[in-house]
């Protein structure tokens, strides 16, 4: 059976590895790769592995082939003991090599068996990376650097072993101890001028194509294997993820409980003035004494929501017209004309069928909020305001309210400072109201300086939240190497990307519905604890939480691919 390598080109950017270089192993023996230092070692033994592509030639090893790479920088799974570590191939496909006992101990690994990788030492790690890639009983053996954080006895053991299999099997090794290695008779290849060139000749027997063909990778143990890769990531990013949640809802119920309520009644204007309304008659009073907003939103008229202006009901105003009550009490509601003439052409009912029926106001007060079902008690017809939906409440309704007390102001929006009071008047024809100038200015003042924190705020969230962006990138990106890393090992177990694409995927949303539950439970504390509202604002940030999982693990997915392992390894050993 041949096997080498023909005409390969390689490059890195403009920098060229390879030009038209030959390598011809198809004989069992020791091979011996020498080089400079960066002239291209292990970009050789990748290609050779598949791990790395190439940008010209052709790469002349049967598909199937086992081929085990000895890596240099040890590539263990640190969520395994040694002996998952040793008996991933095993454990896998169940085949059991039947010299696996013999190389555990010429290694000198049988009484670490049950430690982890982070309780090994350098010299250690690299004997269990060795005895893993022996455990497939390849057909190639590739080594970079397999002695070099070895002590003096385990560098002759390894080598005496490596000699020993070289036999019956092809092994490539590179290494810049050249010296000790060359005792052991090797063929030698050194590159130079970006090709391989050798003055040795081995006489081994060509080897021998073996009909292998594995079963396939257990998926049970493989998702076992996964899930213990992802362990410790999914802790860091589950945390992640509850930090920025939380931080989100803070600063989203923060800002609409601080400048939302400024906005008061919802209507069609924008500018902000709020009028302060008191009344000198005592035993009709339209408002009582205070310091709080109310404000009334989400008005529901036949299940669509509409803005609406709500206002307290004067009945002393002889000019408007009415159908129905005039005089309202507790639940009862007026609506204006053009509300009466939305609920009309939804329903396909006359005004007379909207007497008796139920409308739902929600309001705020302060941090509590409420929603309560009110009755159709009258319609009022008014000729000066147009194109404006109207609710009119008593104010019997409020005194019956536990959240609310007897002595309150209540501020009422309107979007002309200009027609203030004649704006009001059609609704409280005694009423007293504060109209000054110095009052006007006042209260621009305070829109002013309102609008200044709220500048402030924004700014001071949008720095938090960039941080916290930066910092999750970062810190996903470090766990992304670090699991791809150990799903290139895998891999390098001759598991196909698409089985290892699979369990990896599924794990990873059996991940995302444990972060779903965990955030609707840090929600659903969050509204009892804190705030007793935001429900669409919790429901938003978990949606847009979910979206980001998801397109990160699209990109994660479409990272994994063929010819990358070698490319993945190496990011996850630069960090």
């Amino acid at each position: 059976m041949k096997y080498g390598l023909e005409g390969i080109k390689k490059s890195f950017g403009r920098q060229t590895v390879f030009d038209g270089l030959d390598f011809d192993f198809s004989k069992c023996g020791l091979y011996l790769i020498k080089g400079e230092s960066g002239s291209g070692k292990t970009t050789l033994l990748n290609i050779i592995a598949g791990y790395e592509d190439f940008d010209g030639g052709k790469r002349v090893i049967e598909k199937g082939t086992k081929i085990a790479y000895i890596f240099q920088t040890y590539e263990l799974i640190n969520n395994l003991t040694v002996a998952e570590n040793i008996d991933l191939f095993e454990n896998l496909y169940h085949i059991t090599f039947d010299k696996k006992q013999d190389i555990i101990e010429i290694l000198g690994l049988q009484d670490i068996m049950d430690h982890y990788p982070d309780e090994c030492s350098g010299g250690q790690k690299q004997r269990i990376g060795i005895a893993r890639a022996l455990m497939m009983d390849p057909e190639i053996i590739i080594c970079d650097e397999p002695t070099e954080s070895l002590d003096m006895e385990n560098k002759q053991n390894v080598m005496e072993l490596l000699t020993t299999l070289a036999k019956e099997k092809i092994v490539l090794l590179a290494s810049h101890e050249t010296e000790l290695i060359e005792k052991y008779q090797p063929v030698v290849y050194e590159i130079i001028d970006k090709k391989l060139q050798s003055n040795d000749e081995i006489d081994n027997e060509v080897v021998e194509a073996k009909d292998v063909l594995l079963p396939k990778p257990d998926q049970k143990y493989l998702k076992k294997i996964i899930r213990k890769v992802l362990h410790h990531s999914s802790i860091v990013q589950l945390f992640i993820i509850l930090v920025i949640a939380l931080t989100a809802l803070v600063s989203l119920q923060t800002y609409f409980t601080i400048f939302k309520p400024i906005e008061s009644l919802e209507i069609l204007n924008s500018y902000e003035i709020y009028i302060e309304v008191t009344n000198d008659d005592e035993e009709n009073p339209v408002m009582v004494p205070g310091e709080r907003i109310v404000k009334f939103d989400n008005i529901i008229l036949d299940g669509r929501k509409y803005r609406i202006n709500v206002v307290p009901i004067v009945t002393n105003n002889e000019e408007l017209e009415f159908y129905g009550q005039k005089e309202i009490n507790g639940n009862e509601i007026i609506i204006n004309q053009n509300v009466a003439k939305v609920l009309m052409d939804s329903q396909g009912v006359s005004k007379e069928k909207l007497i008796g029926q139920e409308m739902n106001l929600s309001y705020k007060i302060d941090f509590f909020s409420n929603e309560d079902t009110f009755e159709i008690a009258g319609i009022v017809y008014e000729d000066d305001v147009q194109n404006v939906l109207q609710v009119y409440y008593s104010n019997d309704y409020f005194k019956q309210t536990r959240s609310i007390s007897e002595d309150m102001d209540y501020y009422v929006y309107h979007s002309d400072s200009k027609n203030i009071e004649n704006d009001y008047y059609r609704f409280s024809k005694n009423t007293q109201l504060e109209t000054t100038n110095l009052f006007v200015e006042n209260m621009e003042r305070i829109n002013n300086e309102m609008g200044i924190f709220e500048l402030v705020f924004k700014a001071v969230v949008i720095v938090i939240f960039i941080t916290l962006l930066i910092y999750t990138i970062y810190s996903l990106k470090k766990q992304w190497r670090q699991v791809s890393g150990n799903l290139a090992i895998i891999a390098s177990c001759l598991v196909p990307l698409s089985k290892i694409k699979s369990s990896y995927i599924k794990e990873k949303f059996k991940e995302l519905i444990i972060i779903d539950i965990v955030l609707m439970g840090e929600s659903l504390l969050y509204l009892l604890l804190i705030a007793n509202r935001g429900i669409e604002i919790n429901a938003g940030v978990i949606i847009v939480l979910n979206i980001i999982y998801l397109v990160m693990l699209l990109i994660n997915i479409r990272s994994i691919k063929d010819y990358e392992i070698a490319t993945i390894l190496k990011d996850d050993k630069d960090n």
